[in-house]
């Protein structure tokens, strides 16, 4: 008698708790378009401010490669090229 109830108190609450509405994911209600990072998508028609620091950081990758810059201090020189 009681390993049945207990079997029925364990399905009730399993079913419960898979079934709760709190839990479930909802999509967010927010009436924004995404943001693109294609330029011809974007609104003002040049490149993005992402896109500028990519090439900016690969221009600096390129430097630190030609100036031959150790591994250790390559980040450093990275940083100190992006803030110039």
């Amino acid at each position: 008698m009681k390993s049945s109830l207990v079997v029925v108190v364990t399905i009730v609450a399993a079913s419960f708790i898979l079934n709760n509405p709190v839990i479930a994911q909802t999509s967010p209600s927010s009436t924004e378009a995404p943001k693109t990072g294609w330029p011809s998508l974007n609104p003002g028609g040049g490149y993005p401010e992402d896109l500028r620091l990519k090439q900016k950081r690969s221009e600096c990758r390129k430097q630190a490669k030609t100036q031959k810059v150790s591994f250790l201090n390559r980040r450093r020189f990275i940083r100190d090229c992006m803030s110039h």
